[in-house]
């Protein structure tokens, strides 16, 4: 039984509820169910009722009791409420049950009716189906991901502040942390080893402004230390408390084998003539050990002629045997190259996208030189490491951070990275830039005549028609409600209302469905170009917000503030 709050007749008056015996009939055209019922019997029920609970009858619910309707589990609630045994000053989740099988999830206040007689109440019930539906839906996405995330092979915390507040299994394997065993209030500074942390928690935030892979050394629970590749990815938060993701990938046994090929060449410092049998089987120590390795390498000479790659590199590219040896790398493997490469001096890291035997992956590329028997560089040796699905994440994790779910279109976040970019772009190369700002006239009478559905449908068609009347290159963002903004580069005042014109005309073209009844809105919109003395983008944002309140004034119109100096084109 919920605990019900009660207010006095004072109370009530201040609240000013009063009921007429007509009040059902003054609800007729409310999207909400409407019943005057008495000792919990309705007497009375408006049409939405009827459409949504009854069997098509005008008088199938009169007579019924209301607990009819209502599902077994919040019978007493109900029940308490209706014979004006407590009151509920806010709406409770109730689920109705029609004649016709039909189930709404409903927000549901009882009034007590005192002033039309003994016992009787009107009930107010909003059909919150939808949202319920969409609550549903977004908690099954966040389930996937959680589950995506939990069955990663690397490791995966979250971190909010100092603190982690989520350590994934694989996270739980690498550091030797039991399972289940609670890591909410552990410092993911803890993780790190000492010659790391001091690095880290003083530059945490540089890490995050500049992403990507780390080398760095953790601190399992036991003591010991295990090399990684780490990667810390910035999380929207409310910017209080920083918060981030770290993925990491055990590379012990990597380095090691590298740390192993390294002092291997320092033994073959020796002359050939005394060491040729302990270099003929280090050689062949070197070739399996290579060959052991599970990630792809390679070794060519100074003019990039291919000498040798090992069994991973083979399956990496599908080859069969030594189909590419004595040709060179940037024949076969063009990407496998930095943009700045002035030969080899010394060791080299860099990521770049491969084409393989199962298509094109993201791999992080390491290079370093192997020098002769004189210590002069005789040629180099690659290792690639596949970091695909760390690029696949990373991307989605970027996409959300950046799009509104609704529509598509990108956020406020984007919106203000994008408009800075294109400022300061257009201000160094004089080149034109202008802003686009509109809105729905009237939106929050949509919303109250036709129901936030039909609010949320025409949020959405507004929004295609804003994509369909731009360019490829132009950015459509959604700000907030029913606001938008449209930033279009290398475009002039006057080619700017042109398309403002038509979309001005493709808003208005827009036809709506809500039960029937067609729904038809107007916007308006606000255009303004970057001028020659606008120092900042809040400047012409600011003036792009007031060509829309100007807009606003008559409605259903396109308005348009001109900067004073223009760029010249």
């Amino acid at each position: 039984m919920r605990v019900m709050q009660t207010y006095h007749g004072e109370e009530r008056r201040q609240r000013k509820i009063r009921f007429r015996r007509d009040v059902i009939h003054t609800l007729e055209i409310s999207n909400e169910l409407a019943f005057l019922c008495e000792n919990g019997v309705i007497v009375e029920a408006n049409a939405a009722s009827r459409a949504r609970l009854g069997n098509g009858g005008p008088e199938d619910l009169l007579g019924q009791p209301f607990l009819r309707f209502v599902d077994d589990r919040q019978w007493g609630d109900v029940d308490h409420l209706l014979h004006v045994r407590g009151v509920e000053l806010d709406r409770i989740a109730v689920v109705l049950h029609g004649l016709n099988g039909q189930r709404l999830d409903t927000a549901l206040l009882v009034h007590p009716a005192r002033e039309l007689g003994r016992g009787f109440s009107v009930v107010m019930a909003r059909d919150v189906s939808a949202e319920t539906k969409l609550k549903v839906d977004a908690q099954a996405r966040d389930e996937e991901f959680r589950l995506i995330v939990e069955r990663s092979m690397h490791m995966v915390a979250r971190c909010r502040g100092h603190e982690i507040v989520y350590l994934n299994h694989s996270g739980h394997e690498m550091l030797k942390i039991a399972p289940g065993t609670e890591v909410n209030g552990l410092a993911w500074s803890d993780l790190l080893s000492d010659e790391y942390r001091a690095i880290f928690i003083d530059a945490i935030d540089a890490f995050l402004d500049e992403p990507g892979i780390h080398p760095i050394r953790l601190k399992r629970a036991d003591g010991e230390t295990i090399d990684v590749q780490a990667m810390f990815i910035r999380m929207p938060s409310d910017g209080r408390v920083t918060e981030f993701i770290l993925e990491a990938r055990e590379i012990t046994a990597h380095n090691r084998a590298v740390a192993a090929l390294r002092r291997m060449n320092e033994t073959l410092e020796q002359t050939v003539e005394a060491r040729t049998m302990e270099l003929a089987h280090a050689k062949k120590f070197v070739e399996g050990l290579i060959e052991a390795i599970p990630n792809p390498v390679w070794w060519k000479t100074l003019d990039d002629v291919l000498v040798g790659y090992n069994s991973a590199f083979r399956g990496f590219h599908g080859l069969m045997g030594p189909d590419w040896i004595g040709r060179r790398l940037p024949e076969v493997m063009p990407e496998c190259r930095p943009e700045s490469d002035e030969g080899p001096a010394g060791e080299q890291g860099y990521e770049a996208v491969v084409k393989s035997g199962h298509g094109p992956r993201h791999v992080l590329v390491n290079r370093t030189v192997w020098t002769d028997e004189e210590q002069k560089p005789a040629g180099e040796v690659g290792v690639m490491v596949d970091i695909s699905k760390l690029k696949a994440m990373e991307e989605e994790l970027r996409r959300l951070a950046t799009t509104d779910a609704m529509t598509g279109c990108f956020n406020r976040r984007r919106f203000d990275e994008d408009l800075g970019r294109l400022f300061y772009h257009s201000r160094r190369y004089k080149r034109p830039l202008t802003v686009m700002m509109l809105d729905i006239d009237r939106f929050k009478g949509i919303n109250d005549t036709f129901g936030h559905p039909t609010g949320d449908a025409a949020i959405i068609a507004l929004a295609k028609a804003c994509l369909t009347a731009v360019r490829q290159q132009d950015f459509v963002a959604r700000l907030g409600g029913d606001e938008f903004a449209i930033l279009l580069p290398e475009t002039n005042l006057p080619g700017a209302m042109i398309v403002a014109a038509r979309l001005h005309q493709a808003i208005r073209d827009i036809r709506l469905d809500a039960d029937g009844r067609v729904v038809r809105f107007t916007g308006s919109i606000g255009v303004t170009a970057m001028g020659a003395e606008d120092a900042a983008p809040t400047d012409v944002l600011a003036r792009a917000d007031a060509a829309l309140y100007q807009a606003k004034q008559t409605r259903d119109t396109v308005s348009a503030i001109e900067p004073s100096p223009v760029i010249p084109e």
